[in-house]
């Protein structure tokens, strides 16, 4: 298991923690008090702020788009306003924790976010939609108590019960929704992942990717597979690893050109040491994003996925891109799963060289056909009209409760 050092740093970082956390604990009761909840003013939370990004930035940015009476006020809440302002119009960015947070939760009308919000305490005449953020054949929610905290449970059942529309882009995953989560009898959209929409939107597509590639110098014909792990209950990253030099040289002998790989680690250990057996390649055939906020960008900007059980796979399976999945702790994965790899279109490794001699004989043709199939068998209603299809639903909730 990985140790963190203990740090100055991170000594003053948890002074700040504690500092944030109980002053919001003081302060958010006594704006719930004080002051009434607004009439159009919609707030929007990424990964408790950390970034702008996923479906709620989706929403955020179709809404403001489309807020042609500007009645709507749009209201992002992300660690580094700054990073935001200049790109995204109609939209108003504040930093996590501070006193706008704050006073901006506390008295929202709607609340739209991508996980569980603890520190949300749904006010009459509020409302709150739940977009999730994906997905994949990991078990997760109530299928995964055994692993989860008491802390972390308890959120999800507070959640789950402040929710008044939940996302869904499947039928699959609706039924995950209604037998997995504590959100047994609120209202579904089933009507498509929002961030997904990028997908099917070429012109969008194209820029997000160009913005990879200006990001890390890579040039426009450079192919890019990405490496993109979930994570362990204990934080362990020692199974994540490969040759790196020879899993490049195999892209370039089966498909021709130059290959790049990008080393995407989930945020649960991005900040862990980079394994040597990466870290000795970085730039000539490694480049990690590890903590490039957006991966909506990477996964527009990756030509193939290897990953084992995170979403992504599924994101690359409405893009109908190649992916591989490669799991050396199949058999001791502590999360358990719903789909076991033949029940996936993707070819399935748990050693190396099984990895090296699936993108060799992959067959484009077979991987098309099984995809589709896929599709049906998870009953995806991806068509890349899920923001308008959202945002309608938005109004009419905001409607229908301004006139009760």
């Amino acid at each position: 298991m990985q140790h963190k050092k203990i740090t100055l740093h991170r000594i003053l970082h948890g002074i700040k923690w504690r500092w944030e956390h109980r002053r919001w604990d003081v302060l958010y009761p006594i704006c719930s008090k004080m002051f009434p909840v607004s009439s159009n003013k919609v707030c929007f939370i990424s990964w408790n702020g950390a970034h702008f990004n996923c479906n709620p930035k989706a929403i955020a940015t179709y809404a403001a788009e489309h807020n042609y009476d500007g009645k709507l006020q749009l209201i992002a809440v992300v660690n580094h306003p700054n990073l935001y302002r200049s790109q995204y119009r109609g939209i108003k960015f504040v930093r996590t924790f501070s006193l706008k947070h704050i006073y901006i939760l506390a008295t929202c009308k709607m609340l739209v976010a991508n996980i569980r919000m603890n520190s949300f305490n749904k006010r009459k005449g509020q409302l709150y939609i739940q977009t999730w953020h994906g997905t994949g054949p990991k078990k997760s929610e109530k299928d995964s108590i055994a692993v989860l905290d008491k802390v972390y449970i308890d959120c999800a059942i507070k959640d789950c019960h402040q929710t008044d529309l939940m996302l869904s882009g499947s039928t699959y995953f609706s039924k995950w929704i209604r037998r997995s989560t504590w959100y047994t009898t609120g209202e579904i959209l089933e009507a498509g992942t929002p961030r997904y929409d990028d997908f099917f939107n070429l012109k969008i597509y194209d820029t997000l990717k160009k913005r990879v590639l200006e990001k890390y110098h890579i040039g426009e014909h450079t192919k890019l597979v990405m490496y993109a792990p979930t994570f362990r209950s204990l934080t362990e990253i020692d199974n994540y690893g490969f040759d790196s030099e020879i899993l490049i040289k195999t892209f370039e002998e089966k498909f021709g050109g130059e290959w790049k790989l990008l080393l995407r680690f989930h945020p649960n250990v991005a900040n862990f040491p980079l394994p040597d057996i990466f870290a000795k390649h970085l730039s000539r055939y490694v480049i990690n994003v590890t903590q490039y906020d957006d991966m909506q960008d990477l996964l527009c900007a990756a030509d193939i996925l290897i990953t084992d059980f995170s979403s992504v796979s599924t994101e690359f399976a409405v893009q109908r891109k190649p992916c591989f999945l490669y799991a050396p702790d199949y058999d001791s994965y502590d999360r358990g799963l719903y789909l076991t790899p033949d029940q996936m279109p993707f070819m399935f490794a748990e050693t190396e060289g099984k990895l090296l001699c699936n993108i060799r004989t992959f067959d484009e043709s077979k991987y098309t056909v099984a995809v589709d199939k896929y599709w049906n068998f998870l009953g995806i209603k991806e068509k890349g009209t899920a923001c308008q299809a959202v945002f309608n639903e938005m109004n009419k909730m905001l409607w229908h409760h301004t006139q009760e």
